[in-house]
């Protein structure tokens, strides 16, 4: 049995802060960097931390000292997806169905957050062409209506690149931005990718 498809309901004193916190790191390695990440998670104490290209395999899986870790490796070289929970915070893994030919590298979690669930898909774009019917595909298998799609995209646009940069997948982003049915990804995508 995989202990993250168990809700977690520690009961751990929550934050008193109104913001739910959410950082994402494209690490390009977490390895060399543990020890920054760990100063920060320590001081600042976000409600989740994301990473992509951690690097990482099933041999070393770093551990953090009040969150629950969750670790999707690529086979091979590179890549790889975490995602971490404060321990304070309910949470259960996301069982999603891959792409028939996927591009992205992804996992999700859903936080129950007061009287809130919330849905939250890390995210890496190896440099391919996303298609709108490969996102969708995923946006399909989610329930909640509060979504947080997050991590590197490698997706440019005029529209959040101020370079006036553009590529097949910011092409992919701007009409699924202006999809009326997706609406609640919108603040997110144009703040998080670069």
């Amino acid at each position: 049995m995989n202990p993250h498809n168990n809700i977690n309901l520690h009961s751990l004193k929550r934050s008193t802060r109104e913001h739910f916190l959410v950082y994402q790191l494209n690490c390009n390695g977490l390895s060399n960097k543990l020890s920054e990440i760990k100063l920060f998670l320590y001081s600042a104490k976000p409600e989740v931390f994301c990473f992509s290209e951690t690097f990482l395999n099933f041999k070393f899986e770093p551990k953090f000292i009040g969150y629950i870790s969750f670790w999707k490796h690529r086979m091979g070289r590179k890549g790889g997806l975490g995602i971490l929970v404060r321990k304070d915070v309910a949470v259960k893994e996301l069982a999603l169905t891959s792409y028939c030919e996927p591009q992205l590298e992804l996992h999700g979690v859903t936080i129950y957050n007061k009287s809130e669930t919330i849905e939250l898909i890390n995210l890496y774009n190896p440099q391919k062409n996303i298609t709108q019917e490969e996102i969708e595909h995923y946006l399909h298998q989610l329930s909640s209506p509060n979504i947080i799609l997050i991590g590197d995209f490698n997706a440019h646009s005029p529209i959040w690149d101020s370079r006036g940069r553009t590529n097949a997948t910011g092409k992919t982003i701007e009409k699924i931005i202006g999809d009326q049915t997706h609406q609640i990804i919108i603040h997110i995508l144009i703040i998080i990718t670069r």
